[in-house]
């Protein structure tokens, strides 16, 4: 079910692209919280770039996504 998630986030909020960065930052923490930690990594690199990009390199929401990608 994460995958199929993870997979319409893309899709389905191309134009919303803070709420794409922390649907992705949720996935990934999902994945991280059933032990799939390479899943998870997936997610948060992802939810990195897209809140780069939507949020700017200080914003509070890239640098959460960036913090768990250091656990």
């Amino acid at each position: 079910m994460l995958r199929r998630a993870a997979e319409a986030v893309e899709e389905r909020f191309a134009q919303q692209p803070a709420l794409a960065g922390a649907l992705r930052h949720s996935i990934g923490e999902n994945y991280a919280s059933i032990g799939l930690f390479d899943r998870a990594r997936e997610q948060y690199e992802r939810a990195v770039e897209i809140r780069r990009a939507a949020l700017g390199e200080s914003a509070a929401e890239t640098l959460s996504s960036l913090d768990a990608l250091g656990r």
